[in-house]
Parts: structure tokens; sequence; C-alpha cells
């Protein structure tokens, strides 16, 4: 008599019914989690400088501190500053639940944080791979190297994980784009900064740049639940730096910034979809290289020669 074969869970999120395979797969878990985190505690990278003990998000760990004071969403820049729209409010509100239950900057509060960016490390490169959709929320733990339960223990659904990645990295990103703009250099130069960070963020993190193209900003179900004000400050701080330009009359006096702004954004979308649907395809750092220095002819000095101007 033919015996069949035990099937396998019906539900890719539930853990299996065999109790051996189960303990093996639990166990598997728990030793990748150990490797990481043994990482860090001997690392020691949980400790930084005196004013700087975590190892990521100023911006976003001065939000969180002063929310826990009881000021509110405000001053990503630690003085009092008032009120932000900096950033979009999920990641931050999970930080101070962090440093409200472990201490502000305190030590433990970065492991635990380490430990929230496991997961959102895996978790981009799963939404990168299957598409936000198709990911599930066990193969994120698999990727993470920890146990199913421990992303719930986090977050919500797999929804709240990729508002994080979008939270944390927009923040850095803005930061950024604050930083060229503050920067005692010329237009030309800002702008070269700026197109090398678009083109350079892709090359070394792909499965991030994948993310961010085709699960925020191509995503209408995303921006719609999500503060627009949080996007514009982008925009916003490439119009500062074309408006700055305009004063210094190293761009023309009848630009708009703001028009401006959308044509740089806009163009360097463009490229980096190209570059994540494959369409725009290339191989090695001297193609990215000349791909920076067409870009930057192209947004300065326009598609004509000169001559024919």
């Amino acid at each position: 008599m033919s015996v069949a074969a035990p099937e396998a869970p019906t539900n890719p999120d539930s853990p299996p019914e065999n109790a051996g395979y189960r303990n093996l797969y639990i166990g598997l878990l728990v030793c990748g989690f150990i490797l990481r985190f043994g990482f860090v505690l001997w690392k020691k990278t949980y400790i930084g400088s005196s004013n700087d003990n975590l190892p990521f998000g100023e911006e976003i760990c001065s939000i969180a501190d002063h929310i826990v004071r009881g000021q509110g969403f405000s001053s990503p820049f630690h003085r009092d500053t008032g009120p932000t729209a900096w950033i979009a409010p999920v990641y931050p509100y999970l930080v101070a639940l962090v440093f409200r239950l472990f201490g502000i900057y305190s030590a433990a509060s970065a492991i635990v944080l380490l430990g929230i960016q496991c997961i959102i490390a895996a978790a981009t490169e799963v939404f990168a791979r299957s598409g936000f959709h198709g990911a599930k929320v066990a193969e994120i733990a698999e990727h993470a190297g920890i146990a199913y339960g421990l992303v719930y223990h986090y977050f919500h659904n797999k929804e709240d994980i990729l508002a994080a990645i979008f939270t944390e990295r927009w923040a850095q990103y803005v930061t950024y784009l604050h930083e060229v703009g503050d920067m005692d250099v010329g237009f030309r130069e800002q702008m070269r900064r700026l197109v090398h960070f678009w083109v350079e963020v892709y090359r070394r993190e792909p499965d991030l740049m994948t993310v961010m193209i085709n699960e925020v900003t191509r995503s209408y179900e995303f921006l719609e639940s999500h503060d627009i004000g949080t996007v514009m400050v982008a925009f916003e701080a490439i119009e500062q730096i074309i408006r700055r330009a305009r004063d210094r009359g190293e761009v023309g006096a009848g630009v708009d910034p703001q028009l401006a702004s959308y044509v740089v954004f806009g163009a360097a979308e463009m490229v980096l979809s190209g570059y994540v649907m494959g369409t725009l395809r290339r191989d090695t750092p001297a193609a990215f290289a000349a791909d920076e220095t067409q870009m930057l002819e192209m947004l300065l000095d326009g598609l004509a020669g000169r001559a024919a101007i």
C-alpha cells in the first residue's frame, strides 16, 4: 500500500506542523540570530562616541528623544526647533518606544534597535526579490536569522516594515541633500555630488533602490497612506539649492526653482528605474561613471550643443 507524503502547510506564514522539523527550523533560526548578535556584541557596534552611541539615524533618534520627553514629534537636530515633518512617523515612534523601555541613547536601546535593523535589512532583500505583495513574513524572518514570531514583536505587519525602510533611508537621503546645499562649492559641483549619490546608492545597494522605486515612489497605495509632506521635503531641498544658485548667477534668471526641482528628480528617478528594471543595463563601474557624466551634462548644459543654441 502506498503511503502519501506529508503535505506542506497551506499557510506559508505558519510554522511546520511536524515537531521534529519545527524544532530543527527554530534551532537554525536561533543559531543565525546568535551569530548576527554575537558579531554585534563582539565588535560592540552599539557603542560610538559619547554623543553618538547609536549607529544610525541622528534625526530619527533626536525626534524619538523629544517624543519620550513629552515634546511631541519635533526637533530632528537635537536642539528644540519645534514640530517637524522631516520624516514619516512610523520608525521614530518605534525608536521612541525602545527608548522608553530601555533608556534614551542607552547601549541596551542600541542593541534592540540593531536587532530591528536585522529585520529591516532582511525585508529589503525579500521585498526586492519577491515584491511587497509577494513577500511573506516567514521569508523575512528566515533571511534575518530570527524566529518567526520575533518579527511581530517589533512590527504589526509587513506594511510597518516597509514604512520603516522608507522612513530610515529617506531621512538619510534628505539629510544628505541639505548637507550638499550647505557646502561652500559651486552649483555644478553640488549637482555632480547629487548625481553621483543617486547612482552610487543603486550600485552599492541595488535591493534598497529596487524597493524604493517599485514599492514606494511608484506605489500609489504607499504614497496615499503616508504624509506627502514627508516626500516633498526632498523636493524643497533641491529647490533651495537651485534658488541659491540662481541668486548667485549660476543658474538662468528666468529658471523656476520649483519646476527645475521636479525636472531634476524626474530625470534621476527614470534613470534609476531603468537600472532597477534592467532596461538600462550597466555592468561596470566605468559604465556607471559615464552615466553620471552624461546626466550632469544634460541637466546643466541641455541636450543641444552650445553651438546649436
